[in-house]
């Protein structure tokens, strides 16, 4: 039987210096500015960490009682892959894009994800965006991943 060992946790989430994580967001930013501008910004806390989220809103009132979709990126990417979408899709109804923890982006992961089935504890709280921008569908969103 093999001898059992104390595994030191692993450090999770964070970007190897300021320097560079700046460099990152900066060029994000850059191709945010492709799309469609976010309405809102919004934080949501996990289990996980931070999580960060996008809120594109339709320009007609009557589409912002529509369901919403949420954009959940591929791995090793940031929610700015969906810049080419968020100007179609947020024309009908909102959109979330999501940075995922544990990938690049503005979340913050602070715990390593042991489950990955599991969805973090805190993801079905209502996302604290503004008032003015929060949706008045009591449908469920409407999910978009990428392969």
């Amino acid at each position: 039987m093999p001898k059992t060992t104390t595994r030191i946790q692993a450090d999770v989430g964070r970007y190897v210096s300021d320097t560079l994580r700046d460099r990152y967001f900066a060029a994000c930013d850059a191709v945010y500015a492709l799309g469609a501008t976010s309405t809102a910004e919004g934080d949501v806390e996990t289990s996980f960490g931070t999580t960060h989220v996008y809120r594109y809103e339709p320009a007609d009132p009557a589409a912002r009682s529509r369901t919403p979709v949420v954009l959940v990126h591929g791995s090793g990417s940031c929610s700015a892959m969906w810049y080419p979408n968020t100007p179609a899709l947020s024309a009908a109804r909102p959109v979330y894009a999501i940075d995922t923890p544990g990938d690049p982006g503005r979340s913050v992961q602070r715990a390593p994800c042991t489950n990955p089935s599991a969805p973090p504890s805190g993801w079905t709280r209502p996302w604290p965006l503004s008032a003015s921008t929060a949706s008045t569908s009591s449908a469920p969103p409407t999910a978009a991943g990428s392969p």
